[in-house]
């Protein structure tokens, strides 16, 4: 089975960073876009098995990434994350799940709750399921 292939869309460095070192760690391949843009360029050039969004991006923001993930990449499992606060982060994390986004967080992301994350949305796909 090859690695299964992540695909972080982040603006902020250091979260990136961080998600990063935690996915690498437990075996998984990691690419990094910084906006909304980037990302679906990556998407395209890379096909992960799994994307985690932040909501609030530079040139194309969170809700514009799912809404293009869900036409052209229905099958792909979508991660969404955001930091807004309780009120914005709230607000930006249910409309993306009724854009579709798989499973939500709030940042700060803590290790356990972004493994348990990923492990559902791998159990979901039998593809994945032999990471």
């Amino acid at each position: 089975m090859s690695q299964t292939k992540i695909l972080i869309i982040e603006d902020d460095r250091q979260v990136a960073d961080a998600l990063q070192l935690m996915l690498e760690f437990r075996g998984y391949a990691v690419d990094q876009a910084n906006d909304g843009s980037a990302g679906l360029r990556a998407i395209k050039a890379s096909s992960p098995d799994i994307i985690i969004t932040d909501m609030v991006l530079p040139e194309l923001d969170g809700i514009g990434v799912l809404k293009a993930i869900r036409t052209e990449y229905p099958k792909i499992p979508v991660l969404a994350i955001s930091g807004m606060g309780p009120e914005h982060g709230d607000l930006y994390l249910n409309l993306a799940s009724k854009l579709g986004a798989n499973a939500i967080l709030r940042k700060p992301v803590r290790t356990g709750e972004l493994l348990d994350a990923i492990n559902r949305l791998l159990s979901s796909d039998p593809l994945l399921a032999d990471h």
